[in-house]
């Protein structure tokens, strides 16, 4: 099952300086490159239904079988970053919600607020990053480091093992 996650950096009555927001980006990356494989980019500003919104967000993509496990690690991480809510969209599902501890705040998921990323895997690139060989993923004219090569392997080792039991 194929997730997007909008994750905003701006935290309201908190320190919003470019370390902060860093630091939040870095601390959703380590935690969702745990559970899974994902690409994600980030940006200072996106459009938005009613003009172009100047806030910084990371937005994730990644594929799953395990949906609750994603909603807890999500609602987890939207109190750890302390954001009300982040936003879950399923595209194979057309469906989105908001998950955090005060998505109650929200009027609800809207697409029209949601910010796509639709990455595609075009190349394996040879050369290394920090030491690691890393998969380059296409996302809306960007190019971003997005797996790290022990990622990637256990990445294919689940498909390999989900594939050998399925056999």
């Amino acid at each position: 099952m194929k997730i997007e996650l909008n994750i905003g950096l701006d935290i309201q009555g908190q320190p919003n300086t470019e370390a902060d927001r860093q630091r939040r980006a870095d601390q959703a990356q380590r935690i969702l490159t745990q559970f899974s494989p994902c690409s994600w980019r980030f940006a200072t500003s996106y459009p938005g239904p009613s003009g172009t919104v100047q806030e910084h967000g990371i937005f994730f993509a990644f594929e799953t079988n395990n949906l609750f496990s994603v909603f807890g690690i999500v609602f987890r991480l939207a109190e750890r970053l302390g954001q009300d809510c982040i936003a879950i969209f399923l595209p194979d599902e057309a469906f989105g919600t908001l998950a955090g501890p005060r998505a109650y705040k929200w009027d609800g998921f809207d697409i029209r607020h949601f910010i796509r990323h639709q990455p595609i895997l075009i190349e394996v690139d040879p050369a290394t990053h920090h030491g690691e060989s890393v998969v380059i993923w296409k996302t809306g004219g960007e190019a971003t480091l997005a797996l790290h090569q022990a990622q990637l392997d256990r990445y294919q080792a689940q498909r390999n093992q989900i594939a050998r039991m399925a056999a």
